[in-house]
C-alpha cells in the first residue's frame, strides 16, 4: 500500500495523494502513479487538499507557524515532479538527512503570507476555500489576487492542525479538524445539499477513545457512549 500512517488526501484513476509535514521545516506532497508504481515528490508546506480541476491537480498548502502561509499550487503533470527511487517510501524515510533537498514545485497560483488555508474544494460547480484570516474563519473564492466571501459560516475562530479534506462528489466534502499535540479529531465540517454541518466531538471521547471492537457488546448492554457533544447546521448562500 502506497499510504503508511499519512491520511489520503485525493484519488483518482492515476494517483493516489497523500502528505507529510514537519511544521516550519517543510512539507511534501506524494503522487503515487498506481499503473507505474512509482512516488512523484514536489514541495508543499503543508498540503491539505487536492483539487482536481480540467485534468490538473491544485495543491492547497498552509502552515500556522508565525503569522500563517497559504499557498496553491497547479501541478499539469505529476510525473514532472521529483521521482522518488529509495528503497522505502519517501513519506518514510528519514527527513532530517534529506532536509535542504531540491524539490520540483508546480505553477504557483498564489502565495500569501498571515492567512491561513484550512480546505479548499470544489462546491457549486465552483473552487472556494475555507480561509482563517483575522481571528475569523469563511468560505471564499479566489480570482485576480482577491479573495470574495461566499459564506461567513458560524463566525468564530475555526482552527486545526493538519487538516483533512475528502470530496465524495461534486457537492459532498467533509473536512476533518484535528487539533492538539496528539492530532485528534476534535471536529469535522460536512459541506452537503448547500449545508455546512459541523460535529464537535466531546472532549471526554476525544481524551479517553475507544475501541471500535467494544462497541457493539457496549450498545447492547445499553452503556452510554458520548462522542457527539454538539451539532451545528448553517445553510450556504
Amino acid at each position: 500500500m502506497p499510504l503508511n500512517k499519512q491520511p489520503k488526501l485525493f484519488e483518482d484513476a492515476r494517483y493516489i495523494v497523500c502528505m507529510t509535514c514537519h511544521g516550519e521545516w517543510g512539507g511534501e506532497v506524494y503522487f503515487y502513479d498506481k499503473e507505474k508504481h512509482l512516488y512523484y515528490i514536489a514541495e508543499a508546506t503543508c498540503s491539505n487538499s487536492i483539487i482536481k480541476r480540467d485534468g490538473k491537480y491544485f495543491v492547497v498548502s498552509s502552515l500556522a507557524h508565525m503569522m500563517g502561509s497559504a499557498e496553491v499550487q497547479q501541478i499539469d503533470n505529476p510525473t514532472e515532479m521529483t521521482r522518488w527511487s529509495g528503497k522505502i517510501k519517501p513519506q518514510d524515510r528519514d527527513f532530517e538527512i534529506s532536509y535542504g533537498a531540491k524539490l520540483n514545485h508546480g505553477k504557483t497560483v498564489f502565495d500569501y503570507r498571515e492567512v491561513l488555508l484550512l480546505a479548499g474544494f470544489n462546491l457549486n460547480q465552483e473552487v472556494v476555500y475555507l480561509v482563517n484570516w483575522n481571528n475569523i474563519a469563511f468560505l471564499a473564492t479566489w480570482q485576480s489576487g482577491t479573495f470574495y466571501v461566499v459564506d461567513p459560516l458560524f463566525f468564530d475562530d475555526l482552527y486545526a492542525h493538519n487538516p483533512v479534506t475528502t470530496a465524495y462528489g461534486p457537492d459532498t466534502v467533509l473536512v476533518n479538524l484535528g487539533l492538539g499535540s496528539n492530532e485528534a479529531e476534535r471536529a469535522c465540517l460536512l459541506f452537503f445539499d448547500k449545508k455546512a454541518i459541523k460535529i464537535n466531538w466531546s472532549n471526554e471521547s476525544i481524551l479517553k477513545g475507544y475501541s471500535v471492537d467494544l462497541l457493539p457488546d457496549s450498545l447492547n448492554e445499553g452503556g452510554a457512549i458520548q462522542i457527539v457533544d454538539s451539532v451545528e447546521v448553517k445553510e450556504i448562500k
